[in-house]
């Protein structure tokens, strides 16, 4: 999984604070693997955040959740990534 950023972290810890019961590492560790796949996809191409969410559809701030495994995006947007990066489903998942 690499090293975490603090901002990362704080994302988890407020995750398992609001779900602690209900709270599901798998489920965090899914979105960190995808926010990281993400990331190295828009930085593969030289973009900012914010140009990635414009194509998307987005704001940066949404991108930024996603990078940093805050929130997960919706099948439209993996949708819109793949065709975007000309990638497969199978590339986009590979990691998870």
């Amino acid at each position: 999984m690499g090293n975490l950023t603090s901002f990362q972290l704080n994302c988890i810890i407020i995750t398992i604070q609001k779900n602690f019961y209900k709270s599901n590492i798998r489920g965090l560790m899914i979105k960190i693997i995808l926010g990281n796949k993400i990331r190295s996809l828009r930085k593969s191409v030289n973009l900012t955040q914010d140009e990635l969410g414009k194509i998307l559809g987005h704001s940066g701030k949404v991108i930024s959740n996603w990078e940093n495994g805050c929130t997960e995006p919706k099948i439209d947007a993996i949708k819109a990534m793949v065709k975007f990066f000309d990638i497969s489903y199978t590339e986009f998942f590979e990691d998870i």
